[in-house]
């Protein structure tokens, strides 16, 4: 009996979660709001419009798309629309609905390159940003090129669901004070 309430506890733990992907941000904190505001490129307001699809696996899964920005907080004040980048993130990806307004803090992306990555027996590291340069492992040539003239194209941003934020959240208003 006393195994079975811990097991119980551990099955029912992941439903508390309010995250329906189980993604664990850091708690915002004022030390973490000024690390965001500091190193993002890009900190706008607005609403994601469309999808961009990259096969059958994420169809009508809203994860990369077109953004279309109300207000620009950081980064280039003309900005009008951007393009969403996430698929490194795994389970952290925001699962963006077409009607919210939302908070988005990013980094921007001129290129994505593709990186060998020789140990095939264990998982390659996640991709890093440089210069504005998304390296990667792993990824396949098509997507690569699609990403590349999505790239040239448009204003394109990495974001995450621990960098993009409800605009109605408390989190929100956090990165919204001075």
């Amino acid at each position: 009996m006393k195994f079975i309430i811990p097991i119980i506890i551990l099955v029912l733990l992941p439903f508390k979660s309010s995250s329906p992907n189980f993604c664990i941000c850091p708690e915002l904190d004022d030390r973490n709001v000024a690390e965001i505001k500091k190193s993002s490129d890009v900190i706008v307001i607005g609403k994601f419009i469309s999808q961009i699809s990259f096969g059958k696996n994420d169809q009508g899964i809203n994860t990369n798309g077109y953004f279309e920005i109300d207000s620009v907080l950081k980064g280039p004040a003309q900005l009008k629309h951007m393009v969403i980048n996430q698929f490194p993130s795994g389970n952290c990806r925001e699962l963006f609905d077409e009607k919210t307004e939302y908070l988005v803090t990013g980094y921007h992306i001129t290129e994505f390159k593709n990186l060998d990555y020789p140990d095939k027996q264990v998982p390659p590291p996640a991709p890093t940003i440089r210069d504005s340069i998304m390296e990667c492992y792993s990824l396949d040539k098509n997507t690569l090129r699609k990403w590349n003239t999505i790239a040239n194209e448009n204003y394109v941003v990495f974001t995450n669901q621990c960098l993009t934020f409800n605009f109605k959240s408390k989190s929100a208003k956090k990165i919204l004070e001075d």
